[in-house]
């Protein structure tokens, strides 16, 4: 991961928490039971972002680590952890690079929506090196189109024109292009299958939200490519533009986000 990884959601974190899609019930559902997870060992929460996963799978470990290197982040995350009494969470800040053997070993790691800025087969192959035997991996991720900008959801294919007219062509990730952070270009599932893990089982999670055009904002803002300290003194100017925009496509205000959530799960034999 990039030495300034810590910074690509800097501003970012508090709409992260407060406006990014929440998981699907069934995706937890789905890991519980196909790990069999009863209470024991230990959860590695690679990326943790503001504890969506760590948080709601704590129930389900004696010990939990989430790892994120930006430290906004993280406050997020204690703040959702005490809220739900998680009390067996451990906070790092930390790069997922950093693993090394004095973390121990864990029963299961989850990395969410984190593993394309991550450099994967080092990872994976350290993951692989602390799982218990019989345990395994869980990478979550939401498929996107091959160019940025575009975007099934025509209101936010909308919105981010109005951010490239703002900021330029090129995709952010923080202060700098998405491409100079990005650690790997391949598929979760091309990783694995070059990984020690090898095989693994993948299930799709479709899902439906619709939004407000506050709550757009708040996804805009929660996202590498568009934090609010990217624009600057024109942050008010670029938000009306959005709006503007956006009650030009959506007289009704309302705003229905469709996508889906892949969960790629591998055991280690």
């Amino acid at each position: 991961m990039n030495e300034h990884a810590g910074k690509i959601f800097e501003g970012a974190a508090r709409h992260y928490a407060q406006y990014r899609a929440p998981y699907p019930k069934e995706l937890f559902e789905d890991i519980i039971e196909y790990f069999n997870l009863d209470g024991k060992g230990s959860l590695l929460d690679l990326g943790c972002g503001t504890g969506e996963i760590t948080v709601p799978l704590s129930l389900h470990f004696e010990k939990v680590i989430g790892l994120d290197p930006s430290p906004d982040m993280l406050e997020e995350a204690r703040e959702r952890a005490q809220k739900a009494q998680a009390e067996n969470i451990v906070w790092m800040e930390r790069t997922a690079e950093e693993l090394d053997s004095s973390f121990g070993s864990f029963r299961l790691t989850t990395i969410a929506r984190a593993f394309h800025w991550m450099n994967q087969n080092e990872v994976l192959k350290k993951i692989y090196d602390l799982t218990d035997s019989g345990g395994g991996l869980a990478i979550i991720s939401t498929p996107g189109a091959k160019q940025w900008d575009q975007d099934p959801n025509p209101w936010l294919k909308a919105a981010k024109t109005v951010v490239q007219k703002y900021l330029g062509p090129e995709r952010k990730a923080g202060i700098t292009s998405f491409d100079s952070y990005r650690a790997s270009q391949k598929t979760s599932a091309e990783s694995i299958q070059e990984s020690p893990f090898q095989n693994y089982e993948k299930r799709p999670y479709p899902y439906r939200l619709e939004r407000n055009i506050d709550e757009v904002m708040g996804l805009l803002y929660s996202s590498s490519y568009a934090t609010k300290r990217l624009f600057g003194e024109k942050v008010e100017e670029f938000e009306r533009e959005v709006r503007t925009e956006l009650s030009k496509l959506e007289p009704s205000g309302r705003f229905i986000e469709e996508r889906r959530v892949n969960a790629y799960f591998a055991r280690k034999i």
